[in-house]
């Protein structure tokens, strides 16, 4: 029977380089192929803490801890530093962290599946939402 660290070495692994249309970046496993031998997504990247599933192609990053969806991170491929992070409890979107241009941070906060606060830091702009709004479902982010 393999150990860990001997399937550890069969992997296949991707680099992928730090920018701003990247969540996590470095070795990451590719985990299944296409029929033709093709790498599919998602690419897994996986430290002590947390296991982050990688759509590149997409700029969807979906981070998992012990087993658990707890953040699901879109980056912008523009270089704008755009970026929006949907955080998870109990299987329910409970906060979004919108920024823009890196500075600008926009905070959607959600109870009981409404929006319920939303915060500026800086200037404002459209976060596309509104008090009341429903929050969108852990399916529609996938």
């Amino acid at each position: 029977m393999k150990d860990a660290e001997e399937y550890e070495n069969l992997l296949i692994y991707v680099r992928v380089e730090p920018d701003d249309s990247t969540y996590v970046s470095g070795k990451l496993a590719v985990v299944s192929f296409g029929d033709d031998g093709e790498l599919l997504e998602p690419y897994i990247y996986k430290d002590a803490d947390r296991k982050v599933e990688c759509y590149i192609s997409k700029n969807i990053w979906v981070e998992k801890v012990k087993g658990k969806i707890v953040k699901v991170v879109y980056t912008s491929d523009c270089r704008s530093d755009y970026w929006r992070t949907y955080y998870i409890g109990n299987y329910n979107i409970v906060q979004i962290i919108d920024t823009y241009h890196g500075m600008n941070k926009c905070y959607i906060t959600f109870e009981d599946g409404f929006v319920s606060a939303i915060e500026y830091t800086r200037s404002k702009y459209i976060s596309g939402y509104n008090i009341g709004d429903v929050a969108p479902t852990l399916e529609e982010l996938i």
